[in-house]
């Protein structure tokens, strides 16, 4: 007993605690006991205490000596000793009495006892994967013990503490623990079989509400990652498991909030997280992807159809969840409804049953109750709309969802019209807002409903000619009775016409509404407490919301309620709040029928001039913009803009501002909003006058013969008639206006108006002008002496008035530029009327009054004095900008005045960003102002750039193409002028293509940018534009059309062709471009041709037009042929002659560096005609190459070009000539593309050369060449390690070699060739291809030296190498492939390490290197393992013992145990056992290698190695059998201490088995000698199976009489050998579906027919139970084993074929089965005799057919 307690206390030790002291002395406790089970590893002094305890029921130690056990086994359970603990367990497992025992203190109730066995089972269950299904296998679970342990916990004054003071657990908590290890241990078989057990997990599970926290979090854990989250547990047995019995159980522990001590999680958190993931992941866990609102079967059948008697609520997919929903509380838990609306969520079918099922009252009441249901209401609500589109496929159905499907997702039938109307009209206003908004959330979720079911729409729509619904649906705008045969677009628009019907008689009545909003209003007349009115202020935004839905989606309804909307609009916008405003507005934008010409009810003024006034008045940017679009909207819907429903936005932006932002009006600005109020209401009246008088102006535009017929402009369209009632009243106007204050007021509308008119239509400005003619008073000749007034007169205007307005709208449209600054500065003799000090002094009302009556002279002159001030408030910065905008460029440009020009000197807007208030200023002038401000000379200033670019990416998106037509406006008119230059065009297009990179940035305005671009006829004509006969052609129209093409292929436009109206060399020089971008290959070479046949023509191929068409063409060329045709052959011929008759250095750089590819196929006429030009030409083009410091693009074509003249012209018969080809590629300096294109050509060439000294000639001087090649790389990784270009040239260097070297015939300096391989290593390891070519240079070029062993050091060199273990890495094969992503860089290494070591293999193979070698091995059959294993054989034959001591350890196993010897004997079995995979071992068993010989060469590597593509199309790799089966031969040395049972579950029985069949005599030799040492000790094993694996390996043994020493041994069909393998696995799993067919089957008869297919007939007629799994057993053994014709002959005696062939036309015939089947046909295809026989004894081809 005091043994036992020592005993006891030297195991109760932690030696992974944190404390070191604590940890090195339980490392000391531990190694004793160690020893002992190194010394007795069944520990069998223990069990025999054990067993005389229970002989003798000595109390004392029965409860020390099963804790001595458990936590012995506990201890043991590490990587070194797991042998150990595995052998107690199943000393214990596979003893009755000791089983007895266990069973016995189970049912003592003894406490000590009971938990300590408790123990021992869990730290048995906790050893590994098998003892923990012998343990399932093995253990009475019907013990009557077992369902009182559940519920033992310590009673009450029962101590909680033992004498140690830690805590003691319950009984309960031990039991759960040990079914816990059969999830966190067992296999996914042993995790099914417990979980299907009844009355035992589950139902230990019923009380965990009770259980302490601890437990539950261990409990919850263990469920989601070793039973939900377990892929391989089928999801049947996890929906069996988490039924709605064992989820109504957590549920319970919702309710436990309790804190717990020393953590800041509770239970209910716990549970929910657990809940989250189990239940709201479609997938994971008991959540299926269902088929969103769709009926079940629409997964099954996409055509299926919604039927009128179905009930949808019968079919669902989650039953489970829809049965857990009507068990949650969401109104009284927080936790509980987050998990209800996930659930809803994840799972769209179950919304509609869940309201059925769940009796929630909606009846309203001022009520808690009430409230939390509605707030689930509208959380549900809320849900998204799923994804509508065919599973797995991004298509629509071709029919919709069920309308009562979506309509329950909306609006659910408990919440239905009385329910909403009772609410409406309660007495209480809270619930009557939370009506309002769950109303408000029910319409929200119909707009996102019928924007999914409009984009189906649109999807299959195509070519239908069917309406597209808008937002805005009347339900008698579609048709609804649809029919089968209707297409699917009109289906689904039906279907969007119930949806709003059916919502329609759900929603409450409008006039409810409506009365409500009534009610709000008079309430807050007489509001006076501000609770109150914000009360009602939320409550009004709500009904308005409301009402604008209902005008939004039921549009009728509110048209049959004849409800007048004018009346929502209150006669001051000011005092409404600005929600209530944002509200009121998107309300009459969703209005068709606004009056908006109606006086308001103040009767002073129109709809249309409140909203005027709310436009110019408002400070807030989302209610400007809203205004703006509903001004837009309103007028362009009317007769007055039916020819362009854009142009009222233009109509808002000339609105003359001159409140600033302030919230009145000034006077002026009234009296304009009256005077186009008027002329609107009269344009209304009689729009026809005015529609007449637009025509007569058109009418006399298209006769008049000014407009130039070239310009092709469309004079059909005219502006609004509105414009000509503006110019009509304008007269009146002026005449009776004595202050011309409103007169001027619309002369500044005109000046802002007009210009912006012609850009928008993309005009000449012709009929603005002629519009604008119309103006009779003031008079022409008054408009023209403004006009001819100089800059100086101009600056000292104090106040425009009309005529000033009116001659700036006349030279904008005319175009008039910037006049440029004179040399002297003209402002100095201008006195200003403002002064800084001044400014000091004034205040805001001051200064705005001041500012009109400022000249321009002073604000240039005063300028940043005048920003800084106007910066310190908005209302100052507004006037000066308007102010700015309105004088300027009328008075001069604002880039001349001097705070700017000294800027615009410096070109460096950042010198001081924090006090440059200038620029910043510039920056809030729009776009346009800062463009007609611009001149040639400063259009170009980086700092004006800089400002225009910032001005247009700060606008809205669809002002973009606006400014384009600006932007190129003024650039045509400085062309027209003759003004513009170089600099100038450059920086237009720069700004245009800043334009076409913002605004592509923005889809919906790109398409119309581009449109607006490509149709602009400004540019078109520009294009097409060139100076009369006699004048000089400016150099800047080159630039134009260079930038104009540039910008055009930029916006990606297809349809763009380019004009041929012109032939001259110029336009050859633009098209020329244009093809550069557009024209494809063949299109080229025509041209080309072309321009070759005219260089006869002096005149025009001498000029250098010429030259630069033909150089952009050769270089296109070379750019998109990327071939050796790409130029004609016919071209080269005048090209050439071209060159030769007129050798100019332009020429010279057209053929030397132009880029130009010459065909190879040239006839002997052009080979004879080319050779002429040799002598020049190569040494020429060698020159130029050499020129190059690295290979470059251009490099590599001329080389290509020169290796084309060498094939064309190089006499292999002349050796002088040879010679002199070699010596001009000796010279290249440096290695690259270029230089071996050259040497391919020569050596293909001088490949055929006669004679042997020739031969030899060329194999030394290739042998010279690599290795000046080799000393120049060496170099280059010495000084700049691995540099990009290496990797390709590294790569055609490896083709030459391969292609053209002979191996080892000559060799080059070795020294060299080391420090070439060596520095390849240290530099660039992870080159692929410079390895590559190291490993193959040094396998051509060795010579063995004695001096000096250089070998070996560079092998330690490369396995001490930083990169070497991640780039060799091994990757252990696997059923489901994928290629590595290190295969390269590993196989590159692999091959360098195979040719080094068998170079040199006495000093190369040092047993030190096996483990690193070992490291890298994977034991598969692909061609690096095939290599490294190669390696391990030339190593153990040049060292002095076997590696058999090291190799049943590779891979990871290898890499972890490199350097420790720890692990031997039994341990080091065991672990080379768990390395190896059982699938990916079984699949080697049926893929097994046949042909593949034991003693097999090492692989030839070839370039598809290095191809990924390449090895995805081969066959995964396998486990090698010339590795495997000596590896089985090591454990088969250390006799009984290998575990025969885990040989056999990893299918290594079966590998050997199957080797039998092999066709290599020595294979079959080692798995007879293998078999034979496997049954001695089979014999000599305690396992339960022992007897049936004895009877069947006996029956095959029996069946072998022809085996004798010294002979052959014999060859077994595939198809036995097979079945014997598949047969073992079977006999170790009782529950396997055919472990009774096996055991019947050995039974019957003492050996094997080996002439007859086993089990054929019974397993593919069976009629049992699992008659498919059985036939389809059958047919994978049939597949796996028919590889020879052998095994054919034994398939024709059972008529196999034959059989295969009916059923797989058969109805039995499942579609796996006909894969089978077509598998096995495949196989039987492949072998040459058996086709033949298929084909003419079976009919095969007539099956086919």
């Amino acid at each position: 007993i005091p043994g036992l307690k020592r005993l006891r206390q030297q195991l109760n030790v932690r030696p992974n605690s944190t404390d070191p002291t604590e940890s090195a002395q339980a490392t000391r406790s531990l190694a004793v006991v160690y020893e002992y089970v190194e010394e007795s590893p069944e520990c069998t002094q223990l069990l025999k205490i054990w067993e005389w305890q229970q002989q003798h029921d000595v109390r004392k130690i029965e409860a020390s000596i099963v804790e001595v056990l458990s936590k012995l086994i506990h201890q043991c359970n590490t990587a070194l000793h797991r042998t150990h603990a595995m052998k107690i367990t199943r000393s214990i497992l596979q003893n009755q009495g000791r089983m007895t025992a266990i069973y016995k203190n189970l049912s003592c109730g003894r406490l000590n006892t009971v938990q300590a066995t408790l123990r021992l089972l869990t730290a048995m269950n906790h050893v590994h994967q098998s003892t923990t299904r012998e343990l399932k296998d093995g253990f009475n679970f019907g013990l009557k013990a077992l369902s009182k342990l559940k519920n033992q916990r310590r009673k009450e004054g029962e101590e909680a503490s033992n004498k140690t003071g830690m805590l003691r657990p319950y009984t309960r908590t031990i039991y759960i623990q040990f079914l816990l290890a059969f999830f966190i241990r067992g296999d996914a078989t042993v995790k099914k079989e417990v979980l299907e057990m009844p009355d035992l997990f589950q139902a230990a599970l019923k009380d965990i509400y009770n259980d302490p926290f601890t437990l539950i979090k261990q409990v919850l854990t263990v469920l989601t990652n070793n039973i939900s989250q377990d892929n391989d547990l089928s999801r049947t047995v996890k929906l069996s498991f988490f039924n709605t019995s064992f989820l109504m159980n957590l549920l319970r522990l919702y309710a436990r909030t309790e804190a717990i001590p020393g953590s800041d999680q509770t239970v209910a958190q716990e549970v929910h997280g657990f809940m989250m993931a189990l239940c709201t992941t479609p997938g994971v866990g008991v959540c299926f992807q269902d088929a969103a609102w769709y009926p079940p079967s629409t997964l099954k059948s996409p055509s299926s159809v919604e039927k009128p008697s179905s009930d949808s609520t019968k079919h669902i997919f989650n039953k489970t969840l829809s049965q857990l929903l009507t068990h949650l509380r969401p109104t009284e838990n927080i936790f509980q409804q987050e998990l209800t609306v996930s659930i809803l969520t994840a799972c769209p079918e179950l919304v509609r049953p869940f309201w059925q099922k769940m009796n929630i009252q909606m009846e309203p009441r001022l009520s808690a109750r009430w409230l939390a249901n509605m707030t689930l209401l509208h959380k549900i609500t809320e849900i998204p709309v799923p994804n509508l589109y065919l599973q797995h496929t991004g298509l629509f159905a071709s029919h919709p969802p069920p309308v009562s499907t979506m309509i329950e997702n909306i609006l659910p039938g408990p919440v239905n019209r009385t329910i909403l109307s009772k609410g409406l009209q309660h007495s209480s206003i809270l619930v009557r807002y939370f009506t309002v908004v769950e109303l408000a959330a029910a319409f929200q979720k119909t707009e996102q409903v019928i924007a999914v079911m409009q984009s189906a729409v649109k999807a299959l729509a195509d070519d239908e000619e069917i309406p597209i619904v808008n937002d805005s649906m009347d339900l008698d705008d579609t048709p609804t009775d649809t029919k089968a045969a209707d297409p699917p677009a009109q289906k689904w628009a039906a279907a969007i016409t119930l949806l709003l019907a059916e919502l329609r008689r759900r929603v409450p009545d409008l006039q409810i509404i409506i009365s409500l909003h009534n009610g709000i209003q008079s309430t807050a007349l007489t509001d006076t407490n501000e609770e109150e009115r914000t009360r009602h202020h939320l409550f009004n935004n709500g009904i308005l919301r409301l009402i604008k839905y209902y005008q939004r989606f039921l549009p009728q309804v509110v048209s049959e309620s004849k409800f007048d909307v004018g009346k929502l609009i209150p006669s001051n916008f000011s005092t409404v709040q600005a929600g209530t405003l944002i509200h009121l507005l998107e309300l009459l934008l969703a209005l068709n029928d606004f009056r908006w010409s109606n006086k308001s009810q103040d009767g002073s003024s129109s709809h249309l001039v409140k909203l005027f006034s709310l436009f110019l008045t408002t400070a807030h940017p989302q209610i400007k913009s809203l205004t703006k679009r509903l001004i837009s909207k309103l007028l362009g819907e009317s007769i007055l803009f039916q020819h362009d429903p854009s142009e009222p936005d233009l109509w808002v932006e000339a609105l003359p501002v001159s409140n600033y932002g302030r919230p009145d009006l000034t006077s002026d600005q009234t009296a304009f909003l009256h005077f186009l109020d008027d002329c609107v209401a009269r344009c209304l009246r009689t729009p026809y006058k005015y529609v007449d008088q637009s025509t007569a102006i058109l009418s006399t535009l298209q006769d008049s013969m000014a407009i130039d017929p070239s310009q092709q402009q469309n004079f059909t369209q005219s502006f609004s008639p509105l414009l000509m009632t503006v110019l009509e009243q304008f007269q009146y106007i002026y005449a009776k206006d004595t202050s011309k204050d409103v007169a001027c007021s619309i002369a500044i509308f005109l000046y802002r108006l007009l210009p912006s008119l012609v850009v928008n239509q993309n005009r000449t400005p012709a009929l603005a002008l002629e519009c604008l003619n119309r103006i009779q008073e003031p008079s022409k000749q008054d408009l023209d002496k403004v006009i001819k007034l100089n800059m100086e007169k101009r600056r000292q205007i104090t106040r425009l008035d009309v005529t000033e307005y009116l001659a700036m709208t006349s030279e904008a449209l005319h175009g008039k530029t910037i006049q440029e600054p004179s040399t002297r500065n003209d402002s100095k003799k201008i006195t200003s009327n403002i002064s800084a000090q001044q400014l000091k002094s004034m205040d805001n009302s001051s200064f705005m009054a001041k500012l009109p009556a400022l000249d321009a002279a002073s604000i240039g002159l005063n300028f940043k004095s005048l920003v800084e001030f106007a910066c310190k408030n908005a209302v100052p910065t507004e006037c000066l900008l308007d102010h700015i905008q309105t004088r300027f460029p009328f008075a001069g440009s604002i880039y001349n005045f001097p705070d700017v020009a000294i800027r615009l000197r410096k070109q460096d807007r950042r010198e001081d960003p924090e006090q440059d208030v200038v620029y910043k200023f510039l920056g809030k002038l729009p776009f346009p102002v800062l463009l007609r401000n611009t001149g040639v000379s400063t259009v170009s200033n980086s700092l004006v750039q800089s400002l225009m670019i910032q001005t247009f990416q700060e606008a809205e998106p669809r002002q973009h193409a606006f400014f384009a037509d600006l932007i190129i406006r003024q650039l045509a008119w400085w062309i027209e002028c003759g003004e513009a230059d170089e600099s100038s065009v450059k920086a237009c297009f720069a700004l245009l293509t800043s334009l076409l990179e913002s605004s592509s940035k923005h889809k919906d305005v790109f398409g119309d940018f581009k449109s607006r671009l490509w149709g602009q006829f400004i540019l078109r004509e520009l294009y097409l534009y060139y100076p009369e006969d006699g004048q000089p052609n400016p150099a800047y129209l080159d630039t134009f059309n260079i930038q104009l093409i540039d910008l055009l292929v930029a916006s990606t436009k297809s349809d763009f062709t380019a004009s041929s109206s012109k032939t001259n060399s110029a336009d050859l020089f633009m098209v020329s471009y244009y093809i550069r971008k557009t024209v494809d290959l063949t299109d080229l070479t025509m041209l080309l041709q072309s321009v070759l046949s005219l260089r006869r023509q002096t005149k025009l191929s001498t000029t250098s037009t010429f030259d630069a068409a033909l150089s952009i063409i050769l270089k296109t060329l070379a750019q998109q042929g990327r071939s050796a045709s790409a130029i004609p052959v016919q071209s080269t011929a005048a090209l050439l002659d071209l060159w030769r008759e007129r050798p100019t250095e332009e020429l010279d750089a057209i053929v030397l560096e132009g880029r130009c590819v010459w065909s190879s196929s040239a006839s002997e006429q052009d080979r004879s005609s080319v050779k002429a030009l040799r002598p020049v030409l190569l040494s020429k083009l060698v020159h130029h190459i050499s020129g190059y410091s690295l290979s470059t693009h251009d490099s590599v074509v001329l080389a290509k070009v020169a290796s084309i003249f060498v094939s064309l012209t190089t006499n292999i018969d002349d050796e002088d000539e040879v010679a002199a080809v070699w010596t001009l590629i000796e010279g290249i300096p440096r290695v690259g593309e270029d230089s071996i294109v050259v040497l391919r050509s020569l050596l293909e060439v001088t490949r055929d050369v006669s004679g042997e000294q020739e031969q030899l000639d060329r194999q030394d001087r290739l042998a010279r060449w690599f290795e000046e090649v080799a000393r120049r790389l060496t170099v280059v990784l010495d000084k700049n390690g691995d540099v990009e270009w290496l990797e390709p040239v590294c790569d055609q260097l490896y083709t030459l070699l391969e292609n053209h070297a002979v191996e080892r015939k000559l060799s080059i300096d070795q020294r060299i060739l080391f420090e070439l391989v060596s520095f390849a290593i240290e530099k660039a390891l992870d080159n692929v291809e410079l390895i590559r070519f190291s490993a193959y240079l040094a396998k051509h070029y060795y010579a063995k030296v004695t001096s000096f062993q250089v070998l070996p050091q560079i092998l330690q060199t490369l396995f001490k190498h930083r990169q070497f273990s991640s780039l060799i890495m091994a990757t252990e094969p696997t059923t489901k492939y994928a290629v590595p992503e290190n295969f390269k860089n590993r196989l590159a290494i692999i091959e360098l390490i195979y040719t080094l070591t068998s170079l040199e293999p006495e000093t190369c193979c040092k047993a030190g290197f096996l483990p690193t070698l070992l490291a890298a091995y994977s034991a598969s059959t692909s061609t690096a393992d095939q290599l490294v294993l190669s390696v391990l054989r030339i190593t153990e034959s040049q060292t002095a013992g076997s590696i058999s001591n090291r190799a049943p350890l590779w891979g990871s196993a290898a890499e972890n145990t490199k350097a420790s010897s720890s692990l031997f004997g039994q341990a080091m079995i065991n672990e080379s056992l768990e390395l190896i995979d059982p699938n990916m071992m079984m699949s080697s068993v049926t893929q097994f290698p046949l042909d593949r010989e034991l003693e097999c060469m090492p692989p030839l590597v070839i370039n598809s190695d290095y191809c990924e593509e390449s090895l995805r199309q081969r066959e995964a790799p396998i486990y090698d059998p010339c590795f495997m089966l000596p590896l089985f031969s090591t454990y088969m040395a250390f006799g009984n201490q290998m575990d025969c049972r885990r040989l056999i579950e990893v299918n290594g029985l079966g590998m050997i088995i199957v080797a039998l069949s092999s066709l290599d005599e020595n294979m079959r030799l080692a798995a007879y000698s293998l078999l034979d040492d496997f049954y001695g000790i089979l014999m000599n094993a305690t396992m339960r199976e022992k007897n049936q694996l004895v009877l069947l390996l006996d029956s095959l043994k029996n069946s072998i009489v022809d085996r004798e020493d010294g002979t052959a041994p014999p060859r077994i069909p595939a198809v036995i050998t097979t079945f014997v393998a598949h047969a073992l696995s079977s006999l170790l799993k009782p529950d396997h579906f055919m472990y009774p067919h096996v055991n019947k089957f050995c039974l019957q008869r003492p050996t094997i027919d080996l002439e007859d297919i086993p089990m054929f007939y019974s397993m593919f007629n069976s009629s049992s139970e699992h008659h498919r799994k059985e036939r389809v057993w059958m047919l994978r053994l049939l597949a796996s084993s028919l590889k020879t014709a052998e095994e054919y002959r034994m398939f024709k005696r059972r008529h196999v074929i034959d059989l295969l062939v009916a059923f797989f036309n058969s109805q039995l015939s499942e579609p796996l089965s006909k894969k089978i089947v077509i598998e096995v046909l495949f196989n039987a295809t492949s072998i040459p005799k058996v086709s033949l026989q298929l084909i003419t004894q079976s009919a095969f081809l007539s099956w086919l057919h």
